[in-house]
């Protein structure tokens, strides 16, 4: 998707949930736009170039419930600790090579977290 698009999204207040998938030319530019999004709850992204910039992005959003990354192999436990800020936070999913179970530490009791090298 262009950068018009992102934008566009961005726009988008009312959007409740953001899925970002497969696609290799998405990066945290693609994030960028959804710092006012104040009703999302839900954020998925999978198989994308996106960094740990990208979970200190969404670390932003209160209204967060669920994150997911999935395949996004450029996060690491640093990027991924940043979500631990969500007061609103009850489910995280991440599969990346380069982000350890040693990260759950970072989420107290009330938050499911899954992950998988």
């Amino acid at each position: 998707m262009p950068a018009a698009g992102y934008r566009r999204i961005g726009r988008c207040v009312r959007i409740e949930a953001r899925i970002l998938r497969y696609s290799r030319d998405a990066t945290d530019a693609a994030t960028r736009p959804l710092a006012g999004l104040s009703a999302l709850r839900s954020y998925c992204n999978r198989f994308t170039h996106i960094t740990d910039r990208t979970p200190e992005m969404l670390a932003r959003l209160e209204t967060l419930e669920r994150v997911t990354f999935d395949e996004c192999h450029r996060l690491t436990d640093a990027g991924i600790a940043h979500l631990a800020r969500l007061p609103r936070l009850a489910h995280l999913r991440v599969h990346s090579r380069h982000v350890t179970p040693a990260v759950r530490q970072a989420f107290g009791a009330g938050v499911e977290v899954d992950i998988e090298p």
